[in-house]
């Protein structure tokens, strides 16, 4: 169940609001108000919590029904499980298949055993499908049956036309075992845009120990490293103040981008997305009060 969908064609408003923690509370109003709104609003919900729980619980879809559920997902499953044992099945999908955490297990478990026969990776740009978000990515995923086992994968990422998969340079195989080696604790597809940068990153994999390997159960880093998520940017919503709001309250600007108002201080929040490995300003947030996703 996504709020912002539902409540845009029914609620604009609702669906615009900056935060999740001002959506959950304009949400509230409705039922205070007894408005009908939030009687389908509840509706829906259940019928998505429902659905949601037998996913889960029905013994159906036991490797992509984890964390958040998108239903394209159990259909790759139920398609996975119906191929023969010699035969194969041919899938356009989201690409969160080959790439998502939610997705891990069920992509390493025919990416590592050699059953993805290909794997074409597509930015839409607005040139395949005009209606759906430039920045959209999907996928040609073609998976073998049990028998079907032990191939190499033709790969081939960030295409913008079906003719570049003629280009050498572009289109390459990757190996069970370079699954494994570039991404041993998920098994998720690794990324590249050439033949060349494929190279160059497994001949580093080779060389060089990952982060953390958790590959075999026990967490095992060559380095002493410690990760953790700071802020969860909608659970954690109600956290977070708008220049407007620290207006309001009485906050005045200091040096670093910095308010405080008597003994409190704010500090600017950066996004991972902000922020890439040789630039701390890759990124701005820019909101778009027409766009509702």
């Amino acid at each position: 169940m996504q709020e912002v969908e539902w409540f845009a064609a029914r609620r604009p408003d609702i669906a615009l609001a900056q935060r999740a923690a001002d959506r959950k509370k304009m949400i509230a109003g409705l039922k205070k108000t007894n408005d009908p709104l939030s009687d389908d609003y509840e509706k829906a919900r259940q019928r998505a919590d429902t659905a949601m729980t037998i996913a889960r619980n029905g013994g159906q879809f036991p490797l992509l029904s984890q964390g958040d559920i998108n239903i394209y997902s159990l259909f790759v499953e139920r398609a996975q499980s119906l191929i023969k044992p010699v035969g194969a099945a041919g899938l356009l999908t989201p690409s969160g298949i080959a790439s998502d955490k939610t997705a891990a297990d069920f992509f390493r478990s025919v990416s590592t055993t050699g059953r993805v026969l290909c794997l074409f990776d597509f930015e839409n740009r607005k040139i395949f499908f005009p209606d759906v978000h430039a920045s959209f990515k999907f996928c040609v995923i073609v998976v073998g049956g049990p028998r079907n086992a032990g191939h190499e994968t033709d790969c081939a990422f960030f295409l913008h036309s079906v003719e570049t998969l003629a280009d050498a340079e572009r289109r390459f195989p990757l190996a069970p075992d370079d699954f494994r080696l570039v991404n041993p604790n998920t098994g998720t597809a690794p990324i590249f845009r050439t033949k060349r940068d494929a190279e160059i990153t497994k001949t580093i994999y080779r060389r060089v120990p990952v982060l953390v390997d958790r590959s075999d159960g026990t967490p095992e880093s060559a380095w002493p490293v410690e990760y953790f998520t700071m802020f969860h940017m909608t659970n954690d919503s109600d956290k977070f103040w708008t220049r407007a709001m620290l207006e309001k309250a009485g906050a005045y600007p200091v040096a670093g981008n910095r308010w405080k108002k008597g003994k409190e201080e704010f500090v600017p929040l950066y996004e991972g997305k902000m922020v890439q490995a040789f630039d701390h300003r890759a990124a701005n947030v820019v909101v778009n009060p027409e766009n509702v996703n």
